[in-house]
This record gives C-alpha cells, sequence and structure tokens, in this order.
C-alpha cells in the first residue's frame, strides 16, 4: 500500500506542476498578445508618421519651386522696367503669403493646455 501512497503523492505534484506550468503559458500567452497588439499599434503609427514626412516634403519643394519662381519673375520684372509688372508680381506675392499663411494655420496644431 505505501508504494500506491508514493505514487499518488507523486502523482498530485505533477498535477500540481502542471497546472503551474499552464498558469504560466496563459499568462505568457496575454503578454505576447499585449505585445503584439501594440506592435501593430506602433507600425501603424509608424506609416502615418512617413506619411506626414512624405507630405511635408512635398510642400517643402513646392515651397522652393514657389519661392524660384518669384525669384526669376522679379529678376525679370526688373530687367524689363515695367512698372505694371512689377506690380502685378507684388499683388502675386502677397496672394501667395497669404496663402502660406493660411496654411500653416490651418495646419498648426493648437498648443497643449497647462
Amino acid at each position: 500500500m505505501m508504494f500506491y501512497d508514493q505514487d499518488r503523492m507523486s502523482l498530485r505534484r505533477a498535477e500540481a506542476g502542471i497546472a503551474r506550468l499552464e498558469a504560466l503559458f496563459w499568462r505568457l500567452d496575454d503578454r505576447l498578445r499585449l505585445i503584439t497588439k501594440m506592435e501593430h499599434k506602433m507600425s501603424q503609427e509608424m506609416d502615418r508618421l512617413r506619411a506626414a514626412v512624405t507630405a511635408e516634403r512635398t510642400v517643402s519643394a513646392s515651397i522652393v519651386t514657389l519661392l524660384n519662381d518669384i525669384n526669376q519673375k522679379l529678376r525679370d520684372a526688373g530687367a524689363s522696367g515695367d512698372p505694371a509688372a512689377l506690380m502685378a508680381l507684388a499683388d502675386e506675392i502677397e496672394a501667395n503669403t497669404k496663402a502660406l499663411a493660411d496654411a500653416v494655420v490651418a495646419n498648426t496644431p493648437p498648443a497643449p493646455t497647462p
């Protein structure tokens, strides 16, 4: 009978060990799922950030093109000695300045409230 009791005790210890391993497995599984969700969210945020950088690069290139165009128009108007061309260019510069200022205001997030 003693041998049978030892086997039952060994079986209980083994079952308790298995239960602890199962609990550990489920905790690890939960953590892995959380990490996977966080990784997915970070990936989405990185994609959004890449898109924003690309858009900003496009806008910056457009601004450089605009400034180069204005520079050339100023040179051409100055060389022609045409006051009307200079006034038209001044009006165009004002309109472009307003459009850029409006775009900056529209795309600037509000300051955080303290």
